[in-house]
């Protein structure tokens, strides 16, 4: 099964069709190695809070540990956990997510 963002790929100006505002969130994945945080490169979900609807997922930049989720409603909070596929590490989360609105 092949998963979709629930918001809509058609939002043109920073709103959606009913005039609201949308936001983005992003941050950048980072996993001990040794004595140093490294930027990794993980499977990162992205979570409504209220009810825990899975909303997107992405993966972070290979180099950067870099993601980014566009077009989210700026009226929700959201949680995003990062996936360790290498199995060196647990996933980790990030709650209490407020996504930034574009001017």
């Amino acid at each position: 099964m092949i998963w979709q963002p629930i918001f809509s790929q058609d939002l043109r100006g920073g709103r959606d069709l009913l005039g609201m505002p949308y936001g983005v969130i992003y941050g950048a994945v980072q996993a001990q190695q040794g004595e140093l945080l490294q930027h990794v490169w993980r499977r990162v979900c992205l979570f409504i809070q209220r009810d825990g609807v899975f909303v997107a997922q992405t993966w972070s930049d290979k180099v950067t540990g870099a993601y980014r989720f566009e077009r989210l409603d700026a009226a929700e909070t959201y949680f995003v956990i990062a996936f360790d596929h290498t199995g060196m590490h647990r996933a980790v989360a990030a709650n209490d997510l407020v996504p930034e609105v574009q001017a």
